[in-house]
């Protein structure tokens, strides 16, 4: 009986071996092409929201090289379905959304089965080209007759994308909740959870930020992003102020070794709750611990700019807080603290040098006051129209006031200017930053009798403008301002008249801005129209004269 079979053997043997050859040769191809596919998109999802990185570029196109040879030898192997199937995603995914389109028609043709596969990738191919509301109404459609749970999940995800793209946040979180809950694989539920957080804090919906995160922690198979979600975690109850919540979960992840990767992170959290409820002396040490103990790291750099943050707006320590600013990139290049950092180095030494020409302007006074001559005030010495003095003092009044979060420091600066000085590009404007700041600080008398200062003295300046605006109150006609729009409406079509215009504001008109606006026209004219520089010269030492520090004189100088 073991005759024939050997006989048997003899015979089909070779036959055998060439099918078995044959059948590896397809099923190696079409392996190397998941194996491709998979690698790019683990790059793709680590990059989740950001370009697609070369190295997920090659990997796709790895994937669509073998599933091509699959296709174009083994036509009629049972790998032709998948390998189809893996190329047009592959094709979607670098963008080459016609030909993907066309894969998926013709999957549709070929397997009946796939239809709902097909479908769904071809609504995403309309989003991607642009059709959002078609392939949104498509998806809603398909949700309907579809049975398979994780289809349904997908096209929920891909319908917050577009949500999301479309600036609708609200309806992307709905939908992504609603996918989270069809996900089978626990560690892609995480996933969707861990995105679902980002948005969450974003629109400020801490009660399901909180949700996010705690099935983020009971669904992950991932240390890491259980990690995340607990620090995430501390950080919206630090938003909620729950300060309770936020001092316990973090006194028990520091006692955790599986945590110590975020203990310095950890420690910044401890600093800012410090900061939150007034205990300074704690968060100071805790900052300058951190940036002792894990110097050079993100932690140490935000450690520092917290640290200069408290000087500017507290201590007022400028020198201590500029160098605590220098150290913020220098201990982390990439820290997201970077441009604040170096915004605030540029902020402070604006203020300084201010301070610095503030100091001198008053030195010079003082020591001509020493020398016996005649002056009434170090304001009154300087001069009236001494706009560089009066830009420093609305500059140091402005970073105190708006910069470093201290108004009480500002108003010395511009009440100095409002009630001391006349300087047209300068006085109004302080007057009317005073007014904001007595009003914001509820003082209505001092703020209105400001207000009736300004609106007296510089009737035609846009600050009176913006008060009678806000204040409704009824504004007559102003000639000049008449005047000067007929001008600019006709100075194209008949550029003699407008010229004679300007020069009839500028005669009776030559300390307004209205004033300032028609002699810069003028000076405009003889200039570049008509070339006559000794007009064009008068008319900008006019403007010089008076408006040393305005646009438009600094834009001819």
């Amino acid at each position: 009986m073991n005759g024939p079979k050997i006989s048997i053997m003899k015979a089909f043997g070779p036959l055998l071996c060439t099918l078995s050859i044959f059948g590896c040769a397809y099923f190696n191809t079409f392996y190397n092409a998941q194996q491709y596919y998979k690698a790019a998109e683990k790059i793709r999802l680590e990059k989740y929201g950001q370009a697609l990185p070369s190295n997920g570029i090659d990997a796709y196109m790895s994937a669509i090289k073998k599933s091509t040879i699959v296709l174009e030898k083994y036509p009629d192997s049972r790998f032709r379905r998948p390998a189809m199937i893996l190329m047009a995603k592959s094709r979607f995914h670098i963008r080459e959304y016609n030909l993907s389109r066309q894969i998926f028609l013709q999957l549709k043709e070929e397997y009946p089965q796939e239809s709902s596969e097909a479908d769904y990738w071809l609504s995403l191919c309309k989003w991607k080209q642009g059709k959002f509301q078609p392939a949104l109404n498509e998806l809603t459609e398909q949700l309907q007759i579809v049975d398979d749970l994780e289809l349904k999940a997908r096209m929920y995800f891909s319908m917050a994308d577009i949500y999301l793209e479309t600036n609708q946040d609200d309806q992307a979180m709905q939908y992504l909740v609603q996918g989270a809950e069809l996900m089978n694989d626990r560690n892609e539920r995480a996933e969707i959870y861990f995105r679902l957080t980002d948005l969450a804090i974003a629109a400020e919906d801490y009660e399901l930020a909180i949700e996010a995160c705690r099935n983020v922690i009971r669904n992950s198979l991932t240390s890491k992003r259980v990690v995340d979600a607990n620090l995430n975690l501390v950080k919206i109850y630090r938003m909620q102020e729950d300060w309770d919540e936020v001092s316990s979960l973090i006194k028990k992840l520091l006692s955790d070794e599986s945590f110590t990767a975020i203990w310095a992170k950890l420690e910044l959290e401890l600093a800012k709750l410090d900061l939150a409820n007034d205990d300074a002396e704690s968060a100071i040490s805790r900052l300058e611990g951190i940036t002792a103990d894990y110097a050079r790291t993100e932690s140490s750099a935000e450690a520092y700019f917290l640290l200069g943050e408290y000087a500017v707006m507290h201590t007022h320590d400028f020198e201590a807080a500029l160098k605590s600013f220098k150290q913020v990139t220098k201990e982390y290049g990439k820290t997201p603290f970077k441009k604040r950092a170096q915004v605030r180095e540029k902020e402070i030494n604006t203020f300084l040098a201010t301070l610095e020409k503030i100091s001198s302007f008053r030195e010079t006074v003082t020591n001509t006051d020493s020398m016996d001559i005649d002056t009434t005030s170090i304001t009154e010495e300087i001069s009236k129209d001494n706009d560089a003095y009066a830009a420093s003092l609305y500059s140091a009044g402005e970073l105190w006031a708006f910069h470093f979060d201290n108004p009480d420091s500002a108003l010395s600066y511009f009440f100095e200017i409002a009630d001391s000085l006349n300087v047209l590009e300068w006085t109004p404007k302080a007057t009317y930053t005073l007014v904001y700041l007595l009003n914001d600080a509820e003082l209505e008398e001092e703020s209105t009798f400001y207000k009736e200062s300004l609106l007296a003295k510089y009737p035609k300046s846009e600050y009176a403008q913006n008060i009678r605006k806000t204040d409704n109150i009824e504004q007559q006609a102003d000639p000049n301002y008449l005047k000067l729009l007929k001008a600019e409406s006709i100075k194209i079509l008949d550029e003699k008249t407008a010229i004679e215009t300007y020069r009839e504001i500028a005669a009776v008109d030559s300390t307004e801005e209205i004033g300032l606006k028609a002699v810069y026209a003028l000076a405009y004219y003889y200039d570049l129209s008509a070339v006559i520089p000794d007009s064009a010269l008068k008319y900008y030492q006019w403007m010089e004269s008076r408006y040393p520090q305005s646009e438009s004189f600094l834009q001819v100088r």
